[in-house]
C-alpha cells in the first residue's frame, strides 16, 4: 500500500508583492477578525531598503521551537505533516519565539497567546488566496 503524499506549504519570496492578502485571510479564518498581529503569516516590511519578506513557520523536521518549549505544547500532528500549539499546555512563556530561527512565531496581544502557522491543518488559506503564487501547496 502506498503512503499518501503530505501537503507542504511552499514559499516563493520573489513572487510576493506584499499585498498582505495572506495576513487578512489568515487572521480572519483563524480568529474571526482581520488583524496583522493575529495572522500566522507576516509580511515584514523594510521601508528603508524598499524590501519585504514573508515570515511563516517552515514546519521544520527538527523544530527548535518544539525543543525549547518546557511544556511540550508544540506538538507534531498525527500524520507528521505540521506542528501546532496545544493551548491546553502552553503557558505563554515565549521560549519558542526565541528559539525559532525564522522569526515565525509571535505573541499576539489581541488574543494573548503565542501563535504560529500550522498550515490550517494541511489546507492553508493563505496559499488559496495568494494572488501572486508566493504561497502554494505542493504534495511531497
Amino acid at each position: 500500500m502506498t503512503e499518501r503524499a503530505k501537503p507542504k506549504l511552499v514559499i516563493k519570496q520573489s513572487l510576493c508583492n506584499a499585498c498582505m492578502s495572506c495576513q487578512a485571510y489568515c487572521s480572519t479564518a483563524r480568529e474571526g477578525f482581520s488583524a496583522v498581529s493575529s495572522s500566522r503569516v507576516h509580511v515584514i516590511h523594510d521601508p528603508w531598503n524598499a524590501k519585504h519578506r514573508l515570515a511563516i513557520c517552515r514546519q521544520c523536521r527538527d523544530a527548535k521551537c518544539a525543543q525549547a518549549c518546557p511544556q511540550d505544547a508544540i506538538q507534531l500532528s498525527e500524520d507528521g505533516s505540521y506542528w501546532f500549539i496545544d493551548y491546553d499546555r502552553c503557558t505563554g512563556c515565549r521560549e519558542c519565539i526565541e528559539a525559532c530561527p525564522f522569526d515565525a512565531i509571535w505573541y499576539d496581544p489581541l488574543t494573548d497567546k503565542v501563535i504560529k502557522c500550522d498550515t490550517c491543518k494541511g489546507d492553508p488559506v493563505c496559499a488559496r488566496v495568494c494572488p501572486m503564487g508566493a504561497l502554494s501547496i505542493r504534495e511531497d
